[in-house]
């Protein structure tokens, strides 16, 4: 039997329908489970159907997960229950931004189109009905959150009621809110800054504000960077070594620990993956020469693409390791003699009192 874990426990709350997922960035056909509208209650019903009819679907002749790589054969041939979602994808329509890879680069936020509904009736809804809850991650994908009204109060009505955000933002404009979730570790958030200089910035953004995302940055990285990831989408645009050499520069300087590295998917499958893998494994060899933490999106390669990118990343993996196996024996070399410190200072004075007591007799 052909099944998908994903299916069931994560959705993507459209502004007009809902999706059994967020694979259409990927593989460019996410199923639609049913028609849905913010702040509307959560079409439950309608929804349990389609997880059944997709599971049946997936398995004959035409699936409509075919070519995704989270459809797998399993043994068990048994439909899982639907219970709580582990993940849902909510997000905005506006954006002050325009990407160059971003499906909606066409200036809406500056066109002054109309902020869609809230989506918080809805959130308190799934509560109510208990498919949501401190265990469900919310995922604002899509738009800029900061730049539309009725997110803040979202992102406040789930902090109060205990559920984890990952805020995807481009970081132009500051929160004091989002500052304040980090702080007390309600969420995380996700920067795609995709550039190391302000012209590359500008030309694959489409803004002009390099200098005040990287002083925001610095901001929420004081708040908490262990929760701050800085994204690199790699593209034919950005992929220059002395870009990366800034972008990672701009990390160090600005506080950061975390980045993620992923393909520019247009590009990517548009034939110019060899080059693409090369200048991602490049990026990461950078990243991880200045001390910090790397994730690489794979979910995308097939297997000779995986082990072509493979090929090219493991000497700065198992570089990596060395370092950090380095960095730990200093560690421990530290606490060893911090320790023997400890000891000779306590054991001095002991072994002299030892001294006068016995003269003493």
């Amino acid at each position: 039997m052909k099944t998908c874990y994903l299916i069931g426990k994560i959705a993507a709350l459209g502004e007009n329908r809902i999706l059994h997922c967020c694979s259409s960035t990927v593989y460019l056909g996410a199923p639609v489970a049913c028609e849905f509208s913010y702040g509307d209650d959560f079409p439950l019903e309608a929804y349990k159907r389609s997880v059944l009819e997709l599971h049946k679907l997936n398995n004959s002749d035409s699936p409509p997960c075919g070519g995704c790589a989270h459809l797998i054969e399993t043994p068990d041939e048994t439909i899982p229950e639907f219970t709580y979602f582990t993940s849902i994808v909510i997000g905005c329509n506006l954006c002050n931004f325009s990407c160059i890879y971003c499906s909606y680069k066409n200036g809406d936020y500056e066109q002054g189109k109309k902020e869609r509904a809230s989506i918080k009736p809805t959130l308190q809804n799934m509560l109510d009905l208990g498919i949501i809850n401190n265990n469900t991650l919310v995922d604002w994908g899509g738009g800029e959150v900061t730049v539309n009204k009725s997110c803040h109060e979202v992102v406040q009505f789930l902090v109060e009621n205990g559920l984890f955000q990952n805020i995807n933002t481009n970081a132009s404009v500051f929160s004091a809110d989002l500052e304040k979730a980090l702080k007390i570790k309600k969420t995380s958030m996700q920067i795609s800054v995709d550039s190391g200089t302000a012209p590359v910035f500008k030309k694959v953004k489409g803004r002009d504000c390099h200098e005040q995302v990287w002083e925001n940055i610095k901001k929420y990285c004081n708040a908490n960077s262990d929760l701050v990831t800085i994204k690199y989408i790699v593209l034919p645009e950005n992929w220059d070594t002395g870009e990366f050499e800034a972008f990672v520069k701009n990390c160090v300087c600005s506080g950061v620990k975390n980045v993620r590295i992923t393909a520019e998917y247009k590009a990517f499958y548009n034939g110019v993956y060899e080059d693409m893998l090369r200048k991602m494994a490049e990026l990461l060899s950078i990243s991880y020469a200045n001390g910090l933490n790397v994730y690489v999106d794979k979910v995308q390669f097939n297997e000779k693409q995986l082990a072509y990118y493979n090929s090219l990343a493991i000497p700065s993996i198992i570089k990596r390791i060395e370092d950090t196996q380095g960095e730990l024996q200093n560690a421990k070399n530290q606490v060893f003699a911090l320790q023997k410190s400890i000891s000779w200072k306590i054991t001095k004075p002991l072994r002299s009192a030892r001294r006068l007591f016995a003269k003493g007799k």
